[in-house]
C-alpha cells in the first residue's frame, strides 16, 4: 500500500519529547495547537493524527492530550471525552490550565525543549535579547570599567555561547569592532577634503 504524504508531513513536523510525547514543530494557534493544511481544509493537528491513526472522533466529544501539552499530537496521549468530563479532569489533575502547572510547564519547555527553538539559526536581534536573559548587565565595562551600554560578540561567530559574549561601553564596543577606526579615517578625510576645497578660493583672494 502506498504511503500517504501527510502520513510524512505529520512525521517530518514532530520530534520527540519527555514522557513519550510527539511535540508539533510547525504552526500553533494561541492555545498552542499545531495547525496544518489537509485536502483544503485547516485541521488541529492533533485531531488529523487521531483520525487517520485511530479513526474518526465521537460526535459530541473533545479531544483532550492526556499529558497536558496542547502540541503533542502522539495518538495515544489522545482521548476523546466530554467537554463535562474534560473540566472535571482538568479540576482533579494540576495541569497546563492551573497557574501552578503552567509554571511547570514554562520550566520545562524552556531553551532547547521549547518547541519554537531553533538553535543557532537565529535572528540577529531576537539572538541579543536571548543572550540578555542569559547574561545580566554587571555594574563595569569588561574592558574599562565605564557603566556597560552593549552587550557585545567576542569572535563574530554569533553563536548561542555565553562564553563567547560580554558586556561594553559604547566607546570599546566601537574600538572592538573597528567602527572607531573607521569614524576616525572618515573624518580624517572629511578634513582633506575641505582643505582642498578651500585652497583655491584663498589662491584667488592672493591674486586679487
Amino acid at each position: 500500500m502506498k504511503r500517504l504524504p501527510i502520513l510524512n508531513r505529520l512525521e517530518n513536523g514532530t520530534r520527540s519529547a519527555v514522557g513519550g510525547c510527539l511535540l508539533w514543530q510547525g504552526h500553533l494557534d494561541r492555545q498552542g495547537y499545531g495547525r496544518i493544511l489537509y485536502k483544503g481544509t485547516h485541521w488541529r493537528v492533533n485531531r488529523l493524527v487521531y483520525t487517520l491513526y485511530r479513526g474518526a472522533i465521537p460526535k459530541g466529544l473533545v479531544l483532550v492530550p492526556t499529558c497536558g501539552d496542547s502540541a503533542c499530537v502522539y495518538p495515544r496521549h489522545l482521548e476523546p471525552m466530554s467537554y463535562k468530563d474534560m473540566l472535571l479532569r482538568r479540576r482533579r489533575h494540576t495541569g497546563p490550565t492551573t497557574a501552578e502547572g503552567r509554571k511547570r510547564c514554562r520550566l520545562a519547555n524552556l531553551g532547547s525543549n521549547s518547541t519554537s527553538w531553533k538553535g543557532d539559526q537565529i535572528g540577529y536581534t531576537a539572538l541579543h535579547s536571548w543572550m540578555r536573559k542569559q547574561i545580566p548587565k554587571p555594574r563595569h565595562c569588561a574592558l574599562c570599567g565605564a557603566p556597560p551600554h552593549d552587550l557585545t560578540n567576542i569572535s563574530g561567530g554569533y553563536k548561542r555561547d555565553t562564553s563567547d559574549w560580554r558586556w561594553l561601553c559604547r566607546r570599546c564596543h566601537m574600538i572592538t569592532d573597528g567602527r572607531m577606526e573607521k569614524l576616525k579615517q572618515r573624518n580624517r578625510r572629511g578634513k582633506a577634503d575641505a582643505k582642498q576645497s578651500d585652497m583655491p578660493r584663498s589662491q584667488g583672494m592672493r591674486r586679487t
